[in-house]
């Protein structure tokens, strides 16, 4: 890693703050299985990967009117699927808050901050190790998580779609709203 462990534990400071200590050494754990696939992938950043899998949940630990009153703070302009799901809510939030509140403006950090939740077709590489690696670090509480753990070493794309087929079934199963990007992401790599 090219981040020194200065730089590492600025990070962790900074984010400590926002979470949970449950909540922090699941981000910790993301941010290097992240940091392990971008490399396994040869992501030409594997530092982005650690830094997006480290900040991926900054907002998730915030409650639902929180979450809505840093929306309007930070100006975004919320979907008509975050207003029916707002647990998809902390992945844009969460974007917003790293580039404003911790001077990250890197772009394919950002976006994998935004996607980690939904997915969404065309998704970048750093964009797909964030979203697997999230699914993967919960490997014990999500029945399909081992599977995708070993799928996401050997084709990225497969197991992309069984994350979002799981993730399509669980929310059907228990009456959820289904965002549109959640669909599209499911049918981009079907």
């Amino acid at each position: 890693m090219t981040l020194g462990l200065a730089d590492q534990r600025f990070h962790k400071a900074q984010l400590r703050p926002y979470l949970t200590k449950s909540r922090f050494k699941h981000c910790e754990a993301v941010a290097e299985l992240s940091f392990q696939m971008a490399q396994h992938w040869n992501h030409p950043s594997p530092d982005n990967a650690w830094l997006a899998g480290l900040y991926h949940d900054i907002a998730k630990d915030l409650d639902e009117s929180a979450l809505l009153v840093r929306a309007s703070q930070l100006g975004m302009a919320i979907t008509d699927c975050e207003k029916r799901s707002v647990s998809t809510l902390h992945a844009p939030v969460g974007a917003l808050m790293v580039r404003h509140e911790c001077g990250i403006t890197d772009r394919q950090i950002l976006g994998a901050i935004r996607w980690h939740t939904t997915g969404r077709a065309k998704m970048t590489l750093i964009e797909k190790i964030v979203y697997l690696a999230d699914i993967v670090e919960a490997g014990k509480k999500v029945e399909h998580g081992l599977l995708i753990k070993k799928l996401a070493h050997h084709d990225l794309n497969a197991a992309i779609r069984l994350t979002a087929k799981e993730t399509l079934k669980h929310l059907l199963e228990r009456d959820k709203w289904i965002c549109p990007r959640s669909l599209e992401c499911y049918n981009a790599y079907s």
